[in-house]
């Protein structure tokens, strides 16, 4: 089973249409922007717009955000600060001008991850933490050391590719691993890329038993989100069963191998109106 994603396909959350991602959990995230030489303004100036297009869509106002972006050094563009303020937040960022240095990856994650630290709620709460590293993989100094210590304290980073040369192994590097690592390659995907991150943040896979009947319940436009490990078989067979047959419900399944770049097959239900349907995917 899938346990913190680790096996999880980079690319799920497309499978999980926008509306389904009303998100009710509570974030401080920080996005650590690169604006070294080797990303380019280009690439810079895209990822400023996946960045204000990230905090335009997060339904969860009473979330934080905060930008640093870097090369030779850390600059805080917009501390930790309620989507309430979201207008200050998108105004600070896109005013911030590109400059086209250095790759100093590491100190910047350090330096968002000691305001996320200072600024810690109550575990009361309920905040998840949260990291979106936006760089090409080259960096100038050490970025395991960072990585490990957001790990430590409980703070998720993801790896954004951006740039014309991105070097993989140094995402994985700052992300630990392939299933929280996502391209951001291709300008005219900008909206999906958004629906990706989102997703990151808020689906929660459970980990089910195939022989063993799962209930859920949804509230209106809610999701849920389950993962299974099987055999390699010649298909997968999905049986819904809907309580409430008056309200229409959106079903997404798919099969793939961990991490893969394309899925075998998916199948998307986009109104299921009955009170059973089966669901059928072969590869």
């Amino acid at each position: 089973l899938f346990p913190d994603f680790r096996s999880r396909r980079r690319d799920e959350a497309d499978l999980i249409d926008s509306e389904f991602l009303k998100c009710d959990r509570l974030f401080d995230i920080f996005f650590v922007l690169d604006e070294s030489q080797s990303v380019g303004i280009t690439a810079f100036e895209r990822a400023k717009d996946l960045i204000v297009s990230f905090i335009k869509k997060f339904e969860n106002r009473n979330s934080r955000v905060g930008v640093i972006t870097y090369s030779n050094k850390a600059v805080v563009v917009h501390d930790l600060d309620y989507l309430t303020n979201s207008d200050k937040i998108i105004e600070d960022i896109k005013k911030h001008k590109y400059e086209g240095s250095y790759t100093r990856t590491g100190n910047a994650m350090t330096t968002g991850i000691d305001l996320i630290l200072k600024q810690k709620r109550p575990e009361s709460e309920g905040i998840s933490y949260k990291m979106f590293v936006i760089t090409d993989g080259v960096a100038d100094d050490d970025v395991k050391v960072p990585a490990q210590r957001a790990r430590d304290n409980k703070i998720v980073v993801n790896a954004i590719g951006i740039g014309d040369a991105i070097k993989r192994s140094g995402l994985v590097d700052i992300a630990y691993d392939e299933a929280h690592i996502i391209n951001f390659t291709n300008y005219e995907q900008l909206q999906c890329n958004v629906d990706r991150m989102i997703a990151e943040s808020c689906v929660q896979a459970k980990m089910i038993d195939l022989e063993v009947p799962v209930t859920s319940v949804l509230k209106p436009e809610n999701h849920d989100y389950f993962s299974f490990e099987l055999e390699k078989t010649e298909g997968l067979i999905v049986k819904i069963k809907k309580e409430n047959t008056d309200l229409p419900m959106k079903i997404f399944a798919s099969v793939h191998d961990p991490n893969p770049d394309s899925i075998a097959q998916e199948v998307k239900n986009s109104g299921l109106k009955t009170h059973e349907e089966v669901l059928t995917i072969s590869y």
